[in-house]
C-alpha cells in the first residue's frame, strides 16, 4: 500500500506540480532576477492555485498514510 501512494503521489509531482512548482513559481521569482530580467508576476499569480491543489492533494494522501 505504501510503494502504490508514493507511486501515486510521485506521479502528481511528475504530470501536475513540476510545472507551476519549478518553470512558472520557481524560475520566475528566483532565477529571472538573478539573470536581471524581470520575473512574470501573471504567470506566477496563475500558477499559485495549481501548485496550492497540488500540495494539498499530496498532503491528503500522506495523511493517510498516519
Amino acid at each position: 500500500m505504501a510503494r502504490a501512494r508514493l507511486n501515486q503521489i510521485t506521479s502528481i509531482l511528475d504530470n501536475y506540480a513540476y510545472r507551476p512548482l519549478v518553470w512558472d513559481i520557481y524560475v520566475e521569482r528566483i532565477s529571472a532576477p538573478k539573470e536581471g530580467r524581470a520575473g512574470d508576476e501573471g504567470r506566477i499569480a496563475a500558477a499559485v492555485p495549481r501548485a496550492a491543489l497540488c500540495l494539498k492533494t499530496i498532503e491528503d494522501l500522506m495523511g493517510e498514510n498516519t
